[in-house]
């Protein structure tokens, strides 16, 4: 059953509800919240993580395998997406479908987490994902499927499709990489030096004897790599590492996906302050007001997920719900008032 058929049910039944029938419904609610967050966690390669390193609360259970772990998550999921629920009453009342803006604050929920409870494996991963990203758009390596980037895809030297190497093999190959114990403790943070020296040694991976190489194989063992050596420090509080933090410059694009721990909260907060700014025009109406804020959050989802913005011919597509009948003229509208805002002018290219 879907959110909107479940939330319908719950604010629009033609009588009260016993408690048996709300009981029930709320269950099924966070069943599918479960669902979703157990996709979305496989997508983004944090299924097979232990449930602690995304946040203390999580310390009773070995993997989320175990249904309370992802019970409790999924809870966890309900108590952040609830507040925002008045925000979506309004399309539930013209009978739209909300999924999309329910998965979109499933994604906000996801990514603050691991930011928070994650911020080393959060930040390697961006930059891995950063520079074979760049690997790719130079033609340094080759992915199959073609235009896909997840943990199943297999990454060549050539255009040619290959058996991808052992993952013992790999951490044994990777470990031989040049300058790899000072590298991998510089990719624990945002450092484009370290994201282009990765991208380097990319694309001389045939050098180290690797033609094939699957994805998430190579994400999981650099995350795996990273974490030890900064482990190997000790106390992170009691150790203090120089960063060149020359990513200044980036934030102009929102935020980047492996930001460290305090940019992420800077940004999350001038993100509240570009919903409080649109709230705030007095001009404009509520319901004109609330769909220019879902269309920000839509965009900020993309940018912090480190993915580029949809062309409008998309964006109308994925918010079918505030652009019906695919109305271009509307969103186009909408992206120029964002763009006039002096937030959003500070900080973003839209």
């Amino acid at each position: 059953m879907s959110f909107t058929h479940i939330l319908t049910c719950l604010l629009h039944n033609t009588g009260p509800l016993s408690k048996t029938e709300s009981d029930a419904l709320s269950v099924m609610l966070l069943e599918e919240l479960a669902l979703v967050l157990k996709r979305e966690m496989k997508q983004r390669g944090i299924w097979t993580i232990p449930p602690s390193s995304i946040g203390i609360e999580y310390l009773d259970w070995k993997n989320w395998g175990q249904k309370e772990a992802l019970e409790n998550l999924a809870c966890h999921c309900y108590e952040y997406i609830m507040p925002r629920f008045p925000n979506f009453i309004t399309y539930l009342n013209r009978g739209h479908n909300i999924d999309a803006l329910i998965r979109t604050n499933i994604k906000h929920f996801l990514t603050e987490k691991q930011k928070k409870g994650d911020p080393i494996g959060y930040a390697v991963a961006g930059n891995v994902k950063a520079a074979v990203q760049e690997s790719l758009q130079n033609n340094m390596m080759f992915a199959h499927p073609e235009n896909s980037l997840g943990n199943n895809t297999v990454l060549t030297c050539s255009k040619t499709p290959d058996i991808p190497i052992d993952k013992s093999q790999l951490r044994k190959i990777i470990h031989r990489f040049q300058d790899w114990g000072t590298l991998r403790l510089q990719l624990v943070q945002q450092n484009q030096k370290a994201r282009k020296k990765l991208t380097e040694i990319l694309s001389q991976l045939s050098k180290y004897g690797i033609l094939s190489v699957q994805y998430g194989d190579l994400m999981k063992i650099i995350k795996e790599d990273c974490r030890q050596e900064w482990q190997a420090l000790g106390d992170p509080e009691e150790t203090v590492i120089e960063y060149q933090n020359d990513d200044t410059a980036q934030r102009v694009h929102l935020v980047q996906a492996d930001t460290s721990h305090d940019d992420w909260k800077e940004w999350h907060s001038l993100r509240q302050r570009i919903l409080n700014q649109i709230e705030e025009q007095h001009q404009s109406q509520k319901n004109v007001r609330t769909r220019i804020s879902i269309l920000f959050t839509e965009l900020a989802v993309f940018i912090e997920a480190d993915e580029p913005i949809p062309s409008q011919v998309e964006l109308t597509r994925v918010l079918k719900d505030i652009y019906p009948n695919n109305n271009h003229r509307l969103l186009n509208r909408d992206m120029k008032y964002l763009r006039n805002l002096n937030l959003v002018k500070t900080i973003c290219r839209l």
